[in-house]
């Protein structure tokens, strides 16, 4: 029992000392003097207190929340991931740019070889030309040879002939024969030319002229084989440059595009620069106006300027235009009549200069007598050229020979920048003749614009020339 209360009071002292301020210390040094025999006695023990003390002191350090732990492993993970993919790129780029070294040279090795074999035929070709120059010589020598043969034979025959005859002249005298005695006034007959001639001369002439002519061909068909085997010459050495060119050019592109190809993945794409704003003095219109329609011109010279002056647009693409201009007929009336929707197609066509395009039933309906693919109406949609003169014929001349018309009303827009009306007849229109009229019918007309409200939409149309009510 003394032991631990020694070791209650030895504990309790290293407590308040450490509690106590500095000024109270030397007060605590004389209160425990008296017991200096159990502090020594309880030494030992004190110090084997103090032991776990510093192991709790250890063990009571702040620990790591398993959310904080996660979120440490999570962001390891991500950043070995991330090395592993840069690994994986910087080994696919250089077995990329291996493969692409390994075909570039293959390509090069493919050409120099074709290269070898387009010589190695040239020569080939040369070698059989020359034998055959070679062949065709030495036949025209030979056949040179047997001529002058033949003309020296020719030339030796004559001149035996002509020895033998004149050798019996000097040993025998002719008989002197008697001459007819011709009347008077009788023809005589002349001897011809062909009695004249020597008949020993004649083969002479002739083998001298065939051996000419065999000469001059012998040299013409060496000149002929002389130009043959230099036009052949020529030609192979003209494929030769120009497949040396076609590898050259062959090998100038793959380098371009190789190169082509490293400054697009080094280069980073830069961003694309804003259009600057144009103001309603500076606008471009077109060199080709004279090929368009003139109320296209009088929209991009006059229209244009005058609405960015009005609403005060930043862009010319702001100014709205129009986009389309689409015409509808139904058909309801006459939709079993194959005749009739004939004769309306034909009308709209010639209303619109263009081709017509027939709607039919998308579902079948008993209560109106409607069926599925039957034709319910006709529908003609125009863009561009075909739309500005339309509408430049509606409203100069359409509209005008309305009877009693007094204007558009200006109500009939769809809230977001389109425009609708009716046309209750088609004789308004000059192209069509009221004699070849069937029967009178209206059609829908509607603009659809690039407006965003009914305003601007509205603006445009008078601009274009729409007469609205007022």
């Amino acid at each position: 029992m003394a032991n631990k209360d020694n070791q209650v009071t030895g504990t309790d002292v290293t407590d308040k000392e450490k509690k106590a301020p500095a000024a109270k210390k030397p007060a605590a040094a004389k209160a425990a003097a008296p017991k200096a025999t159990t502090a020594k006695a309880s030494a030992p023990k004190a110090t084997a207190t103090k032991a776990p003390a510093a192991k709790t002191a250890t063990a009571t350090k702040p620990k790591a929340t398993p959310e904080e732990a996660a979120k440490l492993k999570a962001a390891k993970e991500k950043e070995v991931a991330a090395k592993a993919k840069a690994k994986e790129k910087e080994a696919a780029a250089k077995e990329k740019a291996k493969a692409a070294a390994a075909k570039l040279k293959e390509a090069a090795a493919k050409l120099k070889e074709k290269e070898k074999l387009a010589a190695a035929k040239a020569k080939e070709k040369a070698a059989k030309e020359k034998e055959l120059a070679k062949a065709k010589a030495e036949k025209e020598k030979l056949a040179a040879a047997k001529l002058k043969e033949k003309e020296a034979a020719a030339k030796a025959k004559p001149a035996t002939g002509t020895a033998t005859k004149a050798a019996p002249k000097t040993t025998t005298a002719k008989p002197a024969v008697a001459k007819p005695v011709t009347p008077v006034g009788a023809a005589t007959s002349r001897p011809s030319a062909e009695d004249k001639k020597p008949a020993a001369k004649k083969p002479a002439l002739t083998t001298q002229s065939e051996d000419k002519a065999a000469v001059a061909a012998a040299k013409a068909v060496e000149a002929a084989a002389k130009l043959e085997t230099e036009r052949a010459a020529e030609r192979a050495a003209k494929e030769a440059a120009g497949r040396a060119a076609a590898e050259t050019a062959a090998k100038k592109a793959a380098d371009e595009k190789a190169a082509q190809e490293a400054k697009a993945k080094t280069e980073t794409p830069k961003p694309a620069a804003k259009p600057a704003a144009t103001s309603s003095k500076n606008i471009e219109i077109p060199k080709n106006t004279q090929e368009r329609h003139r109320l296209r011109t009088r929209y991009q010279k006059e229209i244009i300027p005058a609405l960015l002056k009005e609403k005060g647009y930043k862009n010319v693409n702001q100014v709205p235009a129009m986009e389309k201009i689409v015409l509808n007929m139904r058909l309801g009336d006459i939709k079993d009549n194959s005749k009739s929707i004939q004769i309306a197609q034909k009308e709209l066509e010639q209303i619109a200069g263009q081709k017509s395009v027939i709607v039919k039933a998308k579902k079948s309906v008993a209560n109106f007598k409607l069926r599925e693919n039957q034709p319910i109406g006709i529908k003609v949609t125009l863009r561009g050229k075909a739309m500005y003169e339309f509408f430049d014929r509606l409203v100069a001349v359409a509209l005008p020979r309305v009877r009693d018309f007094r204007g558009v009303s200006a109500k009939s827009f769809d809230g977001r920048g389109n425009y609708a009306m009716g046309v209750k007849e088609q004789i308004t229109f000059p192209e069509i003749s009221y004699e070849t009229v069937e029967k009178v019918r209206g059609f829908d007309v509607a603009i659809v614009t690039t407006a965003n409200t009914d305003e601007e939409a509205r603006a445009l149309l008078a601009k274009l020339g729409m007469p609205f009510k007022q």
